[in-house]
């Protein structure tokens, strides 16, 4: 796993990279990467801080006597 100290180091970087850009393509290229850089950065961060879970706690089922109808033909609501 990469520490942030170390992308942050890498972002600083090409920072100084992209300040010393002499072409327009070589400041893009810089950019990207410190972009690139803040994404994973962000990533690692939004992935490694302790979800929260919110535990419900749900009754028990109480059974319940079955009901029985004289002229019923089974236990389905469609039978008449």
């Amino acid at each position: 796993m990469i520490s942030q100290q170390s992308v942050v180091q890498e972002i600083e970087k090409q920072l100084q990279q992209a300040k010393q850009a002499q072409t327009e393509a070589d400041l893009k290229a810089s950019l990207t990467a410190i972009q690139a850089l803040c994404n994973v950065a962000l990533h690692y961060t939004a992935h490694t801080k302790p979800d929260l879970l919110l535990h419900t706690i749900t009754p028990p089922a109480v059974a319940q006597p079955k009901l029985e109808e004289d002229d019923a033909n089974g236990d389905s609501l469609f039978d008449f």
